[in-house]
């Protein structure tokens, strides 16, 4: 096309603009703000005011700038330009924000001077705050959290890149931390409005001051630490993502010969989305068109109702500066006409967005600003059809009914296309996608993965991390070797794995019984014995050959390879290559594999010398840290059903529109910070209700997506039969009253083939097959009843089946290995006096000496670092708490006699053998009435749950209350003593947040004895009969996702259940 053809073009484009677009196009000269809501032409202007400057003023192309924020939107406004003007489109400068900073450092790299920088990597800032926590006291207010040290990792993350992002320096954070505690106080919402209990009318409200004194105190610790950040980027030779936009404000601030060059090159500045413009981004702007004084070329355009972002108060304030600044000459335009939806749609719309109080109509003094959109579309004129809300029975019924109606509109010749199911996050589509799949429903959806949360990869790390262990040290890695024998790629059968899993429990068990520690079976040497293997009757002898030689060739490769090398050797070796050519989801199984070996050659390119150990060390840190290996999942069938995010929904548009699942745990905000500090409000211009007004802002989002029509719906009960809360939108659009909005409830009929359907998408309880009846006989030779083994069993059944039946292996937790050092430190201190017979405690030295030998003993399942925290936690907290309980101590040494860690063998209760090692047995002297006191030890902090006698909701009561009558009973039916057991208590070694060490006691209901008593009857006679063929189910059970699903967790070892021999 000739240019005069694409004048001709342009002109056509222009006469079709309605008055308010015309005067945001034609009125190219001094600032001007363009109020865009949804479906309003934003692009549309914005290419077609670029088309005008070119066309009616002396400005080239590249006189004009552009910014935006994504490439997405780089690419559509470039395209939409080309089929404006023509190729004159791609000489104009349209970036984002973070693209036109890069290009003015790439042209005066003399003045920038950082050639030999590189950007930082996620993993290096992992490393960085890490090392900057460990540098902290053990008990600074940011390493507080006892099981997990980096638990403010994140925070520090998000707090530094916010204060780049913002440009906010450390000295100006503090201060107004200083101003906003100085003034709360004196807040109206601070004090107390009428008189109540204690406190009086006009009574600061002491408990919501202290508990916003505490998150500033600890925002302001944090911000000190943004020194020693910039610092380690420094020493690193590092930059971030944000830092690129500071460089050239600082660039443009210190050198105005550079700031001028491109000042004088910009005649016309164009914003898009201004809405979204952080603090640095807003400054750039500032700064470029800062030459013109108060009539600069600069148009900025957006909708501050369709910011999907937090702090919507700064960003609002960006909008209405920029309106003071240029109120002289500034002309603001409300495009108001909606060329996408139905005024139906609109309405509705409206009636949820309204309720918003941070919105720019509300901010600006002295005018009345109207955001209402108006239906202009002809097309949608005389569509009248209402806005559904409709509520259905359960979750289930919501997805069929959906289902069903888009087979329905299918057949009345919709494309499918044109049909969006719009949900908060993606979880939702799952059952959705299942039942496309099942009905032959073509779909679209786009997810992106994290690669190292697939199984595949998860169980090709293990893998690869025995591989690395046993190089270092043979024969080291025995706990993990039985999930080997579960891989899919291995190739060996579930009856097979657990023959194996038993011979070896057995053997394992004979050979400790005689004392022969030698000759313990390994795993690396039972698979190889062809011999040994034959007798045992098994079917998968050659796969255990074929993998046992893999793996000793993997070893003995170990230092010949490169670690690419030695990546591909395994891959291949290990049959996974193999396993996956044969698979129904060959091509992305690929794909997965394909990435991360990717990502193996990219960290080599970095570091040649990198070993498949340090290689684990990274990913552990990146999924410890949430820090995903992504990878795009494209399901894309021709003209289907698009399955989208809110979020990724923004810019598009659908005929119809199905929005799901509203319920407030999906689409309203939670009510933690989650990984954020709290900032003050006077900093951020936005006060508690600024999570939710943004998460109506994405629901409005989603809602002006539709053209035609608009379904949104809700499910009222779980699985569970719990009722369900949904999102106060929808509360509020039913509130309206607005007749364009109908409400129903509904259930849906279920024909015959939809009834078989659901049956076969049930997922059943996990299921295997057992050992032989004889087998299990043996194995279970001796067996006794401990409170652990009854919890796993009530747990899940193949818990227990797994764990003391063909004991597989696992470590102990961190907890269980520091509890473990404690009680044994406590229980030698208490022997010591008892020995000596002084009625008297040694002093506390001689406790620490004890402490730090028994933290020796557990130092081989703690790393160096666990194990330095725990052993300066536990000698700072052990003489708190013995000074604390001491004196009380000595005087029961003096009244009662005490036994520790006692072990209790050979008990039996109405046929159920029974064991148990109980804490600390006080037998109180006769004035008591011949009475005991069970104490028990806990190294975890106080946790209420777990002492809660049976509800309906957990009909086994806390775990807790369930081990402290379990010791009664076996206290009552041992041979130690005819005294009976009065009273418990679960004594905590953990101070509560004000430093008291809490103690929890319990005294015993003849109903609740005779409830455990019930139980422990119950578990025991399904454990002799067998019966933990099939799992509990639960999506959080490590053994049914084991046996279902071949998902293998870190480690099998049960936290909870530990916590009893904690």
């Amino acid at each position: 096309m000739a240019q005069k053809e694409y004048n001709l073009h342009f002109q056509k484009i222009l006469s079709q603009l309605n008055a308010a677009q015309m005067k945001a196009v034609t009125e190219t000269e001094g600032p001007v703000i363009a109020i865009a809501g949804p479906g309003t032409g934003k692009t549309h202007i914005l290419t077609a005011r670029i088309g005008q400057i070119l066309l009616t003023t002396d400005a080239q192309a590249h006189n004009i700038l552009c910014l935006t924020f994504t490439d997405a939107a780089v690419n559509a406004m470039r395209q939409r330009l080309l089929d404006f003007i023509g190729p004159e489109a791609h000489r104009v400068h349209i970036y984002t924000f973070h693209s036109f900073c890069n290009k003015v450092i790439q042209e005066n790299l003399e003045v920038f001077g950082r050639h030999d920088l590189e950007p930082l990597s996620d993993l290096e800032r992992i490393e960085i705050i890490r090392n900057i926590i460990n540098e902290l006291d053990v008990e600074h207010s940011l390493k507080m959290n006892q099981r997990d040290p980096y638990h403010y990792e994140q925070h520090l993350a998000d707090l530094f890149k916010r204060m780049k992002a913002e440009r906010w320096p450390s000295d100006f954070i503090q201060q107004h931390i200083q101003n906003y505690l100085a003034f709360l106080p004196k807040r109206p919402e601070m004090r107390y409005k009428r008189n109540a209990g204690n406190f009086k009318k006009g009574d600061l409200k002491e408990a919501q001051f202290q508990n916003i004194l505490k998150k500033m105190t600890r925002l302001g610790e944090a911000v000190l630490l943004f020194e020693q950040y910039e610092a380690a980027l420094l020493e690193r030779q590092r930059y971030d993502y944000e830092d690129m936009i500071l460089w050239v404000l600082e660039a443009f601030e210190q050198d105005e010969f550079l700031l001028r060059s491109y000042q004088e090159q910009y005649l016309y500045l164009l914003v898009d989305e201004f809405q979204d413009t952080n603090g640095s981004q807003s400054a750039i702007v500032q700064q470029l068109v800062a030459y013109w004084g108060d009539n600069p070329n600069l148009f900025i355009v957006g909708d501050d109702d369709q910011s999907i972002y937090e702090f919507q108060g700064a960003r609002v304030k960006n909008m209405t500066d920029f309106y003071e600044q240029y109120y002289k000459n500034l002309l603001l335009i409300m495009l108001k006409e909606n060329y996408r939806s139905s005024q139906n749609i609109l309405d509705a719309a409206r009636d949820s967005i309204e309720h918003n109080e941070i919105r720019i109509i509300n901010q600006i003094e002295g005018l009345e600003l109207n955001k209402v959109l108006l239906g202009a579309n002809p097309s949608y004129a005389t569509i009248d059809a209402p806005v559904q809300i409709i509520a259905y029975p359960n979750q289930l019924q919501e997805e069929i009914a959906i289902v069903q109606q888009i087979e329905q509109l299918q057949q009345k010749g919709v494309n499918l296309k044109d049909i969006a199911i719009i949900y908060a996050k993606h979880r939702q589509a799952d059952t959705l996608i299942q039942l496309f799949e099942k009905r032959d429903i073509p779909y679209q959806s786009k997810r992106r993965i994290n690669i190292l949360e697939l199984p595949i990869v998860h169980n090709l790390r293990k893998l690869m991390g025995y591989i690395a262990n046993e190089y270092s040290k043979p024969y080291s890695n025995e706990d993990i070797f039985f999930e080997f024998l579960h891989y899919d790629f291995v190739g060996i059968t579930a009856k097979d794995a657990a023959i194996l899993t038993a011979w070896m429990a057995k053997r394992t068990k004979n050979l400790l019984q005689n004392r022969s520690y030698e000759n313990l079976p390994m795993w690396r040497d039972t698979i190889r014995d062809q011999q040994l293997l034959e007798s045992l009757g098994l079917e998968s002898i050659p796969q255990l050959i074929r993998f046992s030689d893999f793996i000793d060739n993997s070893i003995h490769q170990y230092k010949s390879f490169s670690l690419p090398q030695l990546f591909e050797y395994i891959i291949n070796k290990s049959g996974l290559i193999q396993f996956i050519a044969t698979h129904k989801q060959k091509a992305w199984l690929t794909q997965v594999v394909g990435t991360l070996f990717e990502f193996v050659k990219q960290e080599t390119a970095k570091n040649q010398q990198i070993s498949l150990n340090h290689l684990l060390i990274l990913l552990d840190q990146m999924e410890a840290n949430r820090i995903g290996m992504g990878l795009f999942q494209l399901r894309q069938a021709e003209d289907g059903v698009n399955l989208i995010t809110a979020h990724s929904a923004k810019g598009l548009e659908f005929e119809y529109v199905f929005m799901i699942n509203g319920l407030k745990d999906y689409w309203e905000p939670r009510s933690s910070a989650g990984k954020h500090f709290a900032f003050p409000d006077t900093l951020t211009y936005s006060n508690e209700t600024d999570a939710q007004e943004a998460a109506r802002r994405l629901f409005y989002v989603a809602m002006t997506r539709a053209k035609k029509s608009l379904q949104i719906s809700y499910f009222q009960y779980n699985t569970n039969h719990k009722l369900q809360t949904k999102a106060c939108f929808i509360d509020e659009l039913l509130q309206a009253h607005n007749p364009s909005i109908v409400f129903s409830e509904q259930e849906v009929f279920l024909s015959e083939d939809w009834q078989l359907l659901l049956l076969e998408q049930a997922p059943p309880k996990p299921q295997i097959p057992l050992l032989s009846t004889a087998m299990l006989d043996s194995l279970l030779e001796g067996f006794k009843l401990s409170i652990s083994a009854m919890n796993s069993y009530i747990y899940c059944p193949l818990s227990f089946y797994y764990e003391y039946i063909l004991r597989v292996p696992s470590l102990s937790s961190v907890e269980a290995a520091y509890g473990t050092a404690i009680h044994n430190s406590l229980n030698r201190i208490f022997n010591i006096a008892i020995r000596k017979n002084e009625n008297q405690l040694p002093e506390i030295d001689q406790l620490l000496d004890i402490f730090r030998f028994e933290m020796k003993n557990q130092r081989i399942f703690l790393s160096n670092r666990i194990y330095k925290e725990r052993l300066e936690l536990g000698q700072r907290h052990l003489p708190l708490y013995y000074k604390a309980r001491k004196e009380d101590w000595n005087k029961l040494l003096q009244e009662a006699t005490i036994l520790t860690e006692k072990p209790l063998r050979n008990v039996e209760w109405k046929g159920v053998p029974l064991t148990g090692t109980i804490d600390k047995l006080l037998f109180l002297p006769h004035t008591h009435g011949k009475k005991i006191h069970v104490v028990d030890y806990k190294t975890g902090k106080l946790q209420d749950r777990r002492l809660n006698s049976p509800t309906k909701s957990n009909p086994y009561g806390g775990i807790y209350w369930r081990q402290l009558i379990f010791y009664k009973i076996l206290l009552e039916n041992s041979n130690l003593t005819s005294y009976k057991v009065r009273s418990a208590e679960i004594d905590y070694l953990t101070p509560n947040e004000e430093g008291v060490f809490p103690n929890k006691s319990i005294t015993f209901d003849t109903k609740e004895v005779n409830l455990v008593k019930k139980m422990i009857q119950q578990v025991y006679d399904n454990i002799i009969n067998h019966r933990f063929a099939e799992g509990c189910g639960e999506a959080h059970c490590k053994w049914c996702n084991f046996a279902q699903r071949n998902l293998i967790p870190a480690s099998f070892s049960h936290e909870e259940i530990e916590l009893l021999d904690d």
